[in-house]
């Protein structure tokens, strides 16, 4: 559900809980019930105990066809989770699984509480429909219950969830711009086709603005979001973790390659700490939006939480809609982070079915030895995964913090109708997210360059996407992105600067 202003604790009634990884960790899946154990998760009691005290009632609901109330509440009990649950609903007992919201509309009936004055906190993307459905607030578990009640009431709705509820694409006119400028280019005093894919980068960049001629792109900035990744302590690259810091200072300074690109074209960069492990104190507050420092090690566990990967998402929509509005023409993806080829390959490899063999590469120059670990650590990062798994539960398992964001990114500035100009192997694994997570936006995106990374190429061709420039680059940072810039404008200027046929036949 939606609300203008921010939500707090004082709104709310009643905090209903998912229980398998929201109360509990959950058991594997094929345990037998005679075999289940409950391992509560941690400070669970505490803050139960914590709320109940604040005058909150408590409930829980769970899907699960073979217990009822009397049986989940038995397993809880000795935990001590139970005396503490006023209702527990499950599957079983309404005959409905989520994301079908009955569990929670009956276990709300049975409170008499209203939709709009309860929370419901889960871990699943399913959840979140189920609470949608019954018209309640949702918030995705965090580290701890208090730790999710503070993350919903600071982000409230969330500038990603607000770009694509806003977000309704009208293909008619974006067609018609795109041919509209191909009429424009065959009109123009040349050959036909003879200006190759110029011409339908030029349609491109008119289908996103949904005019033609576009504006130009330009003044165009570069969003350099950056994070540390947990599978690092895998052995996956032989670069010490501390050089993203490094890097993220440079960047800062305006002494790192990117700066440097992007001055001989004319961009402004603007680097994001993310994910960040080290401190960074020297940031502004534009730069300083850490989600939390570095991802947990895909190989043994989920990357992000759900609630970490959401915030993500929120910062690189809002990093969109703040270049944009102060005056950006054309946005550019960037990333740094040691180790992010890694969950780079996993995501790829996750969203395309392809084996970890084929998208592991060398990143920053692996020998044969690290490169065997990456490829292990994707193995065992995607042995969690289904194909039916949500992309954002992929996303969160699998990938990174400045990932996240540039999905955030991609998706704030095609709602927006602005052109995106995506980067390397990293930024194709956020594209492949983006697109995932809003059918469309790929469309409405530029592939910059092509990675030498294999999974760069594996990315791109899923999309349905061609490179502008090959270059053999592998750098990141955004660099073969921004070299891709005269391109666009070049582009734009062709269809608006240039003669036509008939201006030639009339003079």
């Amino acid at each position: 559900m939606t609300d203008s202003r921010l939500p707090c604790l004082a709104d709310i009634d009643a905090v209903v809980f998912d229980i398998g990884d929201t109360l509990v960790h959950a058991a594997r899946p094929g345990t037998a019930v005679d075999s289940l154990t409950v391992d509560v998760r941690p400070q669970v009691l505490d803050d139960l105990r914590d709320l109940a005290d604040r005058g909150v009632r408590l409930a829980a609901v769970t899907d699960t066809s073979v217990m009822h109330e009397a049986d989940v509440r038995a397993l809880l009990e000795p935990a001590g989770v139970s005396a503490l649950l006023e209702v527990v609903v499950t599957s079983c007992d309404v005959g409905a699984t989520k994301p079908d919201p009955l569990s929670l509309v009956t276990c709300l009936e049975r409170l008499g509480v209203a939709p709009t004055r309860a929370l419901y906190i889960g871990d699943r993307v399913i959840d979140r429909a189920a609470a949608d459905a019954a018209g309640t607030h949702f918030a995705f578990i965090d580290d701890t219950v208090a730790h999710t009640i503070d993350r919903w009431e600071a982000a409230g709705p969330g500038t990603f969830a607000a770009a694509v509820a806003g977000w309704s694409p009208d293909a008619r006119r974006a067609e018609g711009a795109r041919a509209d400028a191909l009429a424009r280019m065959d009109a123009l005093a040349k050959p036909p086709g003879s200006l190759g894919r110029l011409e339908a980068l030029a349609a491109q960049l008119a289908a996103i603005a949904g005019t033609c001629p576009p504006p130009l792109p330009s003044p165009a900035a570069v969003a350099v979001f950056a994070g540390d990744h947990g599978v690092h302590a895998s052995g996956v690259t032989a670069w010490p973790q501390e050089i993203t810091a490094a890097m993220v200072g440079m960047m800062a300074e305006g002494r790192a390659t990117v700066n440097a690109l992007a001055s001989a074209v004319g961009a402004s960069v603007l680097v994001v700490d993310v994910g960040v492990a080290t401190p960074l104190p020297g940031l502004d507050h534009r730069s300083a939006r850490r989600v939390r420092a570095g991802t947990r090690d895909l190989s043994v566990e989920p990357a992000m939480t759900l609630a970490e990967t959401m915030a993500a998402l929120d910062v690189g929509t809002a990093v969109a809609n703040e270049l944009i509005d102060d005056g950006a023409r054309c946005l550019v993806t960037g990333e740094m982070g040691i180790a992010n080829t890694t969950p780079a390959a996993a995501l790829i490899a996750a969203l395309t079915g392809r084996p970890p063999v084929e998208v592991a590469g060398r990143g920053a120059g692996a020998d044969d030895a690290t490169l065997a670990r990456k490829t292990a650590a994707i193995e065992a990062g995607l042995q969690r995964h289904s194909s039916d798994d949500h992309p954002l539960e992929v996303l969160a398992s699998l990938g990174g913090f400045e990932i996240a964001a540039m999905a955030g990114l991609v998706i704030g500035a095609v709602t927006r109708a602005v052109p995106v100009v995506i980067d390397g192997v990293i930024a194709n694994a956020a594209l492949l997210v983006a697109e995932r997570l809003v059918p469309g936006v790929a469309a409405r995106a530029i592939a910059g360059h092509r990675s030498a990374e294999p999974a760069a190429t594996i990315a791109i061709e899923a999309l349905g996407m061609h490179a502008l420039l090959d270059l053999d680059m592998r750098l990141g940072e955004g660099t073969g992105a921004v070299l891709a810039l005269p391109l666009l404008e070049a582009a734009v200027r062709a269809l608006t600067d240039v003669a036509t046929i008939a201006d030639l036949q009339s003079g």
